[in-house]
């Protein structure tokens, strides 16, 4: 008998009345700007689902985990401090290209030796590409204990126009860690087709179905921002009773192209924009992450 599993995350997209006062354009920085995060990496204890309360890897104390936000030519530093007491750990910015700085990239026995408890780790680097990226632990399979959140470049050269921004990340989750089971039992040998660890829910914005929403005005371009932070799944996505148009992949700027729906494997990102509908009375709209389950197998030992 298959488990139980909670397959789709909806949020509600809220078409508001007018506000009173214009929006506010966006504006952009004058020339490159240095950022700086401070980042103490530590058990935290959460329970998305309200279902399994579970020790989850946050930042300063809290999860979910801050964005990473950046200008296209911005430098960017992040102090890392392990705090994890029996694990080390890394941070990989998904994405991006790190010409002349691959020592920042974060891959645990590729670029850079782990951070080891009680260490810190200063990432410094420049960001030359604008886009949706992620940022993410790259050790010991930690990042779907909770170790990932969006990584943000925006770019006041854009050839598209929007006017505001929204950012929205899918991801499945699972009520047990990775690497004191799931892992295990992913490599043992009692796994003989090597079958992945079955998620238990899926999670839009580290939020179960219904505990976020979305408010917009009528009349208004968004651009919607999407990055699939998963480890196994794939996801479908879409927001009823619009369509969207695709205007970045992974990162890349595209010809503009209407879609009803988006496929996102774990890893990617895809910002559309979207046009809200005409008029003053509020109504709801479902925004849906649905996980793929045809790769699902489940394998019990």
């Amino acid at each position: 008998m298959a488990p139980s599993l909670n397959t789709g995350a909806t949020l509600l997209l809220a078409l508001l009345t007018p506000s009173l006062s214009p929006s506010s354009s966006s504006s952009w920085l004058a020339h490159a700007a240095t950022v700086h995060y401070d980042f103490n990496i530590s058990w935290v204890i959460a329970d998305p689902t309200y279902t399994s309360p579970r020790h989850v890897i946050g930042i300063n104390g809290q999860w979910p985990l801050p964005p990473i936000r950046a200008t296209v030519g911005d430098r960017v530093i992040i102090k890392a401090t392990n705090s994890l007491g029996d694990e080390s750990t890394s941070l990989h910015f998904h994405g991006l290209y790190m010409n002349g700085t691959t020592h920042m990239d974060g891959p645990v026995g590729v670029s850079q030796c782990p951070i080891a408890p009680g260490h810190t780790f200063t990432y410094d680097f420049v960001i030359n590409q604008p886009g949706t990226y992620w940022y993410h632990s790259h050790s010991k399979g930690q990042y779907p204990d909770g170790l990932r959140g969006p990584l943000i470049v925006t770019d006041p050269d854009a050839p598209f126009q929007y006017d505001e921004q929204v950012e929205l990340t899918l991801s499945d989750w699972y009520h047990e860690q990775m690497a004191t089971k799931l892992i295990p039992q992913f490599m043992s040998k009692t796994n003989p087709t090597g079958a992945e660890p079955v998620p238990d829910a899926a999670l839009m914005n580290d939020a179960a179905s219904g505990e976020v929403g979305v408010s917009v005005h009528p009349e208004k371009t968004y651009l919607f921002r999407v990055v699939n932070m998963g480890a196994f799944a794939s996801q479908y996505f879409w927001v009823e009773g619009h369509d969207v148009e695709i205007v970045e992949l992974d990162g890349i700027y595209t010809q503009p192209r209407s879609a009803e729906m988006i496929y996102l494997s774990a890893g990617q990102r895809c910002s559309f924009l979207l046009k809200t509908k005409t008029g003053v009375v509020e109504e709801n709209f479902a925004i849906v992450g649905s996980m793929d389950t045809v790769s699902f197998a489940f394998w019990t030992p």
